[in-house]
This record gives structure tokens, C-alpha cells and sequence, in this order.
């Protein structure tokens, strides 16, 4: 499982933006306990917004 979230991470996280949101999303979903669900959502907006201003 470890190996599989190493791989996924190193094709994911491509930028800065990227980064803080896998940073950002750690402490939610394992402090807090946030459904996933909410921070996919989360990344999408951010990610349109990004593709929108930029």
C-alpha cells in the first residue's frame, strides 16, 4: 500500500499547487477525520480555479 501511495504521489504532485494540496488534505483526513469525498471536491475547484486565472 505504501509503495502504491509513493507511485500515485510521484505522478500526482507535479507543482507547487499540488503540494500544498496533498499537504493541506493530510491533517483533514487524519485529524479530523473529513471524508475524502469533500477534498477531491476541494482539489477540483482549486484546479479550475487554477486553470480559470491562470
Amino acid at each position: 500500500m505504501a509503495g502504491v501511495t509513493w507511485q500515485l504521489g510521484q505522478e500526482a504532485i507535479v507543482d507547487g499547487v499540488t503540494l500544498l494540496l496533498a499537504v493541506g488534505a493530510m491533517p483533514l483526513l487524519l485529524w479530523f477525520k473529513l471524508n475524502s469525498a469533500w477534498l477531491v471536491l476541494a482539489g477540483g475547484v482549486v484546479g479550475l480555479i487554477g486553470l480559470y486565472a491562470g
